[in-house]
Order: C-alpha cells, then sequence, then structure tokens
C-alpha cells in the first residue's frame, strides 16, 4: 500500500468475520497465503477451500463449482491473483452463474509474494476491469457497514462481485497444519442452506 493508506480500508479478519456471520454467502473457496491461514480460523471446517499454493485460480476454480452445484459458493481472491488470471473475468461474466460471489480483496499489492504494488489504481482500478469484463453488478466497500449491506445484495441472485478495500491484517495466524486433501473431501460434504 503506499504510504498514508495503512489505516484505510478493512482488515481481511474482518472480510472472513463477516462472511462467516452470513450463511447464506454458502462455501468459500479462498486464495493462498496468509489470507487462507486467516480465513481457516475464521469459517466453520468444511465451509472452506483455501487454494494452498494455487494464487490466481479462486475464480476459474470458483466458476467451475457454482455450475456444478446449486448453493451458494462465495470466491475471496486477492487483486494480485485477480491480476495473474485476467481472462477468467469474461469467462465467468459470459456464463452469469445465479449463485456466484466474486469477493476481491484489493489492498494494491501482492502482499504473498513481499509487498510488490500491483499496477492497478487504488480504489477504482478493480472495479472498472470487472464492468469491462461484463459484470453487470458490481460494489466497492471500504467499511464493515458497507461489507454487511454489500453481502446481503451479494445474496441475492445473480452473479455479484464485492471489492473490499484492504489494508494489512492486524494478526495473521501462523499457518495451521492441514492435509489439503482431507480439506478437499470436508468441502464437498459440505451442505448449505440452499442446497
Amino acid at each position: 500500500m503506499s504510504d498514508g493508506q495503512e489505516n484505510l480500508g478493512l482488515d481481511p479478519a474482518e472480510v472472513f468475520a463477516q462472511i462467516n456471520a452470513c450463511p447464506k454467502t454458502g462455501q468459500v473457496i479462498c486464495h493462498l497465503g496468509p489470507i487462507a491461514h486467516i480465513a481457516m480460523r475464521a469459517l466453520v471446517p468444511g465451509r472452506l477451500l483455501p487454494l494452498l499454493g494455487s494464487m490466481g485460480m479462486v475464480l476459474p476454480l470458483s466458476l467451475g463449482v457454482a455450475l456444478g452445484r446449486t448453493g451458494r459458493v462465495t470466491a475471496v481472491e486477492g487483486d494480485g491473483g485477480l491480476l495473474m488470471c485476467l481472462g477468467s473475468l469474461s469467462t465467468i461474466a459470459s456464463q452469469a452463474p445465479p449463485n456466484l460471489i466474486c469477493i476481491i480483496l484489493d489492498n494494491n499489492g501482492y502482499r504473498t509474494t513481499g509487498g510488490q504494488p500491483t499496477t492497478l489504481e487504488p480504489g477504482g482500478g478493480i472495479e472498472r476491469l470487472l464492468i469491462a469484463s461484463g459484470f453487470t453488478n458490481v460494489r466497492t466497500v471500504s467499511s464493515l457497514v458497507d461489507l454487511e449491506a454489500a453481502l446481503s445484495w451479494g445474496c441475492q441472485p445473480g452473479l455479484r462481485a464485492i471489492v473490499c478495500l484492504t489494508r494489512d491484517p492486524v494478526y495473521v495466524p501462523p499457518a495451521p497444519t492441514c492435509d489439503p486433501r482431507s480439506l478437499a473431501r470436508e468441502f464437498m460434504r459440505f451442505k448449505c442452506l440452499d442446497d
């Protein structure tokens, strides 16, 4: 993040706490690194599939899961991961699964790989990318109040995208020990409210 922005935006832990408090968000697929560690502590077992070691693959995988089931799927991707797989945006928009929410955590950098800045305009570049790719329902939020309203809006029928302007997490828990295969099995067995 650029100087002066360290205290602006949401802590990623706040985002996952709000997702967990909103059961209509269904199952969650999230990206790797410290954000996955936070998500694994915030969400109930089976509700989360963290893509450990697969930067940029949250949105394509979430599209496949959403097309293959009726329950709501929430994809949580970072701005860096989104930039690694831009082609997936137009595919998602053309398929427009009504049960998919795409949440993009925009901290304006690649935190997992060392904090390099992205090349997008802070606070607006991601929303414009989504709209240019064919998304018609997009909101950008930077406060808990706005996030709560956006999640309620996001659970309405139709493809939705929420860009969360975030700051660095206050606390990142240590990496949990986990078996990716058992995480995938729990995820496949989990039943959501709308299944």
